[in-house]
């Protein structure tokens, strides 16, 4: 996935990658280790839901080496490829997880290249607002009612279905779906079923409901007018 600040990456653990710049680099940077005590700086990128991210980067490699600062478990899995010093990575893991960022010799005359590698998680614990011990959500006929569907969404993002009956009636968000309607006496036993995949996922995660539609009662006071007694 690309965007104007980086390209999103997500791996899987074990897997190998390599990042490319197009141009000859002066500089890889990547995420800091924890506990290590090199220089590093703040990058502030945006993530995919529009809200900013400060990412710790410090060097990985310097004039076509890898950085000798490194842990050496971490330099043993990069290497340095290629005319233009692409970063290769071996058995990625979770701890691989940040901000990549080739800075580019000044003669290139392109951007620096970003990548922000995610680990790949699935999707889990889908839950439905308001739903009873027997999966039931109960509603009043001409009344508004809100179906609501939660998920700890994965990485990449998920998307959520809502299905009457079967049919497709909407989808979108990555963590939460509403789907708002006026019930009828006809929804009534209705099956609703809310799905959440993401594109590693063979099927998706669901969560089955019914409605129980009540219907309002509405108590009409009749007024009788009582003729007044006449001997």
């Amino acid at each position: 996935m690309e965007n104007t600040e980086y390209n999103l990456i997500y791996f899987s653990t074990n897997e190998a990658i390599t990042l490319k710049c197009n141009c000859r680099v002066s500089f890889w940077s990547g995420p800091v280790v924890t506990n290590f005590g090199s220089e590093t700086s703040p990058v502030t990128i945006t993530d995919i839901y529009g809200n900013p991210n400060v990412w710790n980067v410090t060097i990985y490699m310097h004039g076509g080496k890898v950085a000798n600062t490194l842990p050496e478990k971490l330099i043993k899995r990069l290497n340095v490829i290629g005319d233009y010093f692409d970063l290769h990575i071996t058995n990625l893991s979770n701890s691989d997880q940040g901000l990549y960022i080739c800075d580019l010799k000044e003669f290139c005359l392109i951007k620096e290249k970003r990548y922000l590698l995610q680990q790949k998680l699935l999707p889990e614990k889908i839950e439905i607002e308001n739903v009873t011990h027997d999966n039931t959500v109960i509603g009043i006929e001409n009344y508004a009612l809100n179906l609501v569907c939660f998920v700890e969404s994965g990485k990449p993002p998920a998307v959520l279905t809502w299905r009457r009956n079967g049919t497709i009636i909407k989808q979108g968000g990555s963590r939460k779906l509403r789907y708002s309607f006026i019930p009828k006496k006809t929804d009534h036993q209705s099956v609703y079923i809310c799905e959440v995949q993401n594109q590693d996922m063979e099927k998706p995660l669901t969560k089955q409901i019914h409605l129980s539609i009540k219907c309002k009662i509405i108590i009409c006071m009749l007024h009788v007018s009582k003729r007044p007694y006449s001997k």
